[in-house]
């Protein structure tokens, strides 16, 4: 059984394509299930803020919806003659049943619960297409490029007189209305599909050993989706809900993290009203706003190792105890003052903020190096700031 066939009985949809990108492989299915006309699109509002930039892009209209404590997606009042596109929570599925009953067209973006499913019941059997992204760190990580998938033949007819059979290198904005197939995707899935597949019958019993490990550690947090471990997908990160009570912002706690080398992650999540752009979403997608200021995550990978529990005792100890002195992490363009030589060269400072010994740090974002500067300095660039990023929020 080759790979395709695979991904046909986990996803039930049975017309696949390979594309060169995440992005190539949205594009591609919004062309085909609109037919290229603009279309008002539904997304949830806690999501990766790519793929509404790539909806956008495409002529559509993003509707936002709001979301749940399990980060699903609100179903109720759809507008009627536009399209759903649900994204799956991680390492979990999503609320299939409840988006069913919309009677418009609708995509699943499967890639962030590769394998996840809900018993007796396949993707397809509630969706009219679905995307996959292979790019680096994803799930299913093959370096580059996306899977397209369709339930109805016609459909996938549509797509593949879209593609160009060509080289990998080329850039398939260039070329108008068509994509280019991926032979590199297509021959390394073969390699990695059986793999990917027994890893997602073991991500169960991690996740359940996830809860153990936070509960038994009295950390504060609380794991998302408690449910998930009976139908989980294979997942990088594991979202963790920072306890009501703690005193700081999931905001807070990343930027303390990130200058003392903690690996809790904000990134993947960049909800779109958290970009200049999107500004005018405040206050539209309630829940969103507020699970954003609790929500973080946790490589999966990290949860076993005892120096990491550890770790993070130690860090959520000291937050908790001196909340005040991590309330000011700053994002700043390069101010109009005389700096030090050692970071002269910066472009932009990046992340301003302490660790865990009390040190002031800035953080170079291109070449991931972060540098101590002296509490003065660390004033100074507060007072030039041009915003605070927790204002956003």
């Amino acid at each position: 059984m080759e790979w395709k066939e695979k991904i046909s009985e986990w996803t039930g949809f049975d017309y696949v394509l390979c594309v060169q990108s995440g992005t190539a492989a949205i594009e591609m299915v919004m062309d085909v299930l609109t037919g290229g006309k603009p279309t008002r699109v539904n997304l949830p509002a806690l999501g990766c803020w790519t793929i509404a930039g790539c909806i956008q892009s495409s002529g559509h209209q993003v509707i936002f919806k709001d979301i749940d404590e399990n980060l699903y997606m609100q179903c109720n009042s759809l507008p009627a003659k536009s399209l759903v596109f649900a994204i799956e929570p991680w390492g979990s599925p999503g609320n299939w049943q409840e988006i069913e009953i919309f009677q418009g067209k609708k995509v699943i973006d499967l890639t962030l619960s590769i394998f996840g499913s809900w018993p007796g019941r396949k993707a397809a059997d509630h969706f009219d297409a679905g995307v996959i992204s292979c790019g680096s760190g994803k799930p299913m990580d093959i370096g580059a490029g996306g899977i397209t998938m369709f339930k109805r033949k016609s459909d996938y007819l549509a797509a593949s007189k879209l593609l160009f059979y060509g080289r990998e290198g080329l850039r398939w904005k260039s070329i108008p209305k068509r994509f280019v197939f991926s032979h590199h995707l297509y021959q390394e899935l073969d390699k990695v599909i059986d793999a990917l597949f027994l890893k997602s019958k073991k991500e169960g019993k991690n996740r359940s050993r996830c809860y153990e490990v936070i509960k038994k550690a009295k950390l504060p947090l609380e794991l998302v989706l408690p449910e998930a471990s009976l139908n989980a997908g294979i997942s990088q990160l594991y979202p963790v809900l920072l306890a009501k009570e703690f005193p700081l912002s999931a905001e807070d706690v990343y930027r303390a993290a990130l200058v003392s080398r903690i690996p809790l992650l904000l990134q993947p999540v960049s909800p779109p009203y958290h970009e200049d752009a999107w500004g005018q979403l405040k206050g539209k997608c309630p829940n969103a706003e507020r699970i954003a200021k609790r929500l973080l995550f946790i490589p999966s990978n990290l949860l076993a190792a005892d120096h990491f529990i550890d770790e993070m005792r130690r860090f959520f100890k000291v937050l908790s105890q001196h909340s005040a002195d991590y309330k000011y992490p700053y994002r700043t363009k390069k101010p109009s003052i005389p700096l030090p030589d050692y970071i002269a060269h910066l472009k932009e400072l990046g992340i301003l903020g302490k660790d865990l010994d009390g040190n002031f740090q800035v953080f170079d974002q291109l070449l991931c190096k972060l540098y101590k500067i002296s509490e003065g300095l660390a004033q100074t660039l507060i007072q030039k700031t041009i915003y605070r990023e927790q204002e956003i929020l």
